[in-house]
């Protein structure tokens, strides 16, 4: 009994060492530990202000900043950098405001040698209400916010965060996540494109001549729009719902589920569908079929006008009510 006491007595000594170790090593400075950011930190605000006159394309460029771009009440482009950073850095970190012609380049300027993966900043834009010629924000692993802009092309890519965009009207949209999530609503535009390699996409309220995707292992779902659709989707599942599928849509997944959710009965749609090892499923009555097996599903409602084209190599299709 007593070697008993005495072992559980050294194991919480042990644990207790560890614990004073691993805050001696976080908080020490001459450790390389001693340099990360959420110990010993400065907060920073750093703000621009840029004129509006004859600029018509924005280029916002961050290295590992979070960039939140909204409209604002002036005239003016509004830039501020702020949130927290090691104190030897802060002297030596400051906005990038480059004007190039009709065009304005936005950034951070980082001293060299610093690792930017550890920067917890942001920049927040604030723009004038225009129809920009165009608007493109870039970053490598920050999280993106577009919010209430217009332009003839938008363009916004993350190597390794998040991408939002809300209010957007444009002729062209462009939206590249390498290995994060695209969410957008209320979006319009002739042209939507959207690539995520490992994150899903989710689309809500869009209104678009085009739209489409490209999901790598990630799962896709649009919802309240209308649009010609194109998209494919690798190992993850495609889901659409919509009021009703008014013009042509073509859908190609790999091993996961497709589903297609109306709420208005079909009443001119031609379905195509063909699996590998998964079944189709149509709740919506009144289909006159050319073919109706596990896996190959033709046939169309009406006059079959609009076209849905599906082919999946190991999941299901459904063609849903609501």
């Amino acid at each position: 009994m007593g070697r008993r006491i005495l072992m559980r007595w050294f194991g919480l000594f042990l644990i207790a060492a560890g614990v004073i170790w691993i805050a001696f090593s976080f908080n020490s400075a001459n450790l390389a530990w001693g340099n990360m950011i959420p110990f010993n930190t400065k907060e920073i605000n750093i703000e621009r202000e840029v004129p509006m006159s004859g600029v018509q394309n924005l280029l916002v460029d961050s290295v590992s900043t979070n960039v939140n771009v909204i409209q604002g009440s002036s005239n003016q482009i509004k830039v501020r950098l702020s949130g927290r950073i090691s104190p030897k850095y802060v002297d030596t970190i400051d906005l990038k405001v480059a004007p190039q012609g009709d065009a304005l380049k936005l950034g951070v300027n980082l001293p060299d040698g610093m690792n930017w993966g550890l920067l917890n900043l942001d920049m927040n834009v604030e723009l004038p209400e225009k129809l920009w010629k165009s608007v493109k924000v870039e970053t490598k692993s920050g999280d993106v916010k577009l919010a209430q802009t217009k332009g003839d092309s938008i363009d916004v890519k993350s190597s390794s965060g998040d991408i939002q965009l809300s209010q957007v009207q444009a002729k062209s949209a462009t939206i590249h996540a390498a290995s994060g999530n695209v969410k957008m609503k209320n979006v319009e535009s002739n042209q939507i494109t959207l690539q995520a390699s490992s994150g899903n996409l989710v689309v809500d309220d869009f209104k678009s001549d085009e739209l489409a995707f490209t999901a790598g292992s990630g799962n896709v779902k649009l919802s309240g729009g209308q649009s010609k659709i194109k998209g494919e989707a690798s190992t993850g599942d495609i889901q659409l719902e919509l009021n009703s599928l008014l013009q042509d849509t073509d859908l190609k997944a790999g091993s996961g589920n497709v589903t297609v959710h109306m709420e208005k009965e079909p009443q001119s749609l031609a379905v195509d569908y063909r699996g590998g090892s998964g079944k189709g499923h149509i709740q919506w009555n009144g289909m006159k079929y050319e073919e109706n097996a596990e896996n190959v599903i033709r046939g169309s409602y009406g006059s079959g006008e609009v076209k849905l084209k599906v082919r999946i190599s190991s999941g299901d299709f459904t063609l849903g009510k609501g």
